[in-house]
């Protein structure tokens, strides 16, 4: 019961940190939203061959890329997370035992543990990445956080699998 509660008080207080967000993509007629802090944008571009946003809050850190699908194995949950994964893999700063993965209904959530140094210190991040298709497109929306605390697990999972698609 403790543990319930316990739960429960954790998402219900990421849930009063987080506000409604949209990111329109520019050249096409749709937008991604999702629930999350209020974010400081770093970079906004469009190109000839997709869209990047990064933006943060404190610790966490989003972005969101959206281009041309390029999974050779195609665009299936399943081959999107081959495809990802075998990216990972080849990254000496992602702790490879940590890599998870699920279905939800917008795609493929995926998370895992950066460990490295920085000046002789520890430093980790817990990451979770959306994987998805929509109107043609693949798109990574990512977000981390720095130093997890316990609290932080949660939101940013949270976080992530608030995305959602809407016409503009």
């Amino acid at each position: 019961m403790k543990v319930t509660c316990l739960i429960f008080a954790l998402l219900a207080s990421a849930s009063a940190l987080a506000e409604p967000i949209s990111l329109a993509i520019p050249e096409e007629a749709w937008l991604v939203q999702f629930d999350g802090p209020p974010l400081k944008e770093i970079k906004s571009q469009a190109t000839s061959s997709g869209y990047a946003y990064a933006g943060n809050a404190g610790r966490v850190n989003v972005s969101l890329f959206v281009e041309r699908p390029s999974c050779a194995e195609g665009e299936s949950n399943e081959a999107r997370y081959k495809c990802f994964t075998r990216q990972a893999q080849q990254s000496p700063l992602i702790d490879r035992s940590t890599i998870r993965g699920n279905e939800v209904p917008a795609g493929v959530l995926v998370m895992y543990m950066v460990r490295t140094e920085i000046d002789g210190r520890p430093v980790q991040a817990f990451n979770a990445h959306l994987l998805f298709t929509h109107a043609g497109k693949a798109g990574d929306f990512h977000a981390s956080v720095v130093q997890p605390k316990a609290d932080d697990v949660p939101s940013l999972v949270n976080l992530v699998q608030s995305v959602r698609f809407a016409a503009r």
